[in-house]
């Protein structure tokens, strides 16, 4: 998602991250809200960049340990 244009409360333009959530003043604000959220997906894994061999992987593994 990238970052995009809005408009704030008082009517000048500010940015987002995506399509919804706040729209900052600066777009430096908006870029440390993304920061944030790929952070906060990574951790509980739901990073972007994980790929469904990545997935299929972590689900085997765990089904090994758990001796199914």
């Amino acid at each position: 998602m990238p970052i995009k244009r809005c408009t704030l409360s008082n009517g000048k333009k500010g940015y987002k991250y995506g399509d919804s959530g706040k729209c900052y003043a600066s777009r430096e604000d908006a870029l440390k809200q993304m920061r944030a959220i790929k952070v906060s997906k990574q951790k509980h894994g739901q990073g972007e960049d994980e790929s469904l061999i990545d997935k299929v992987v972590k689900i085997l593994e765990k089904q090994i340990k758990e001796g199914n």
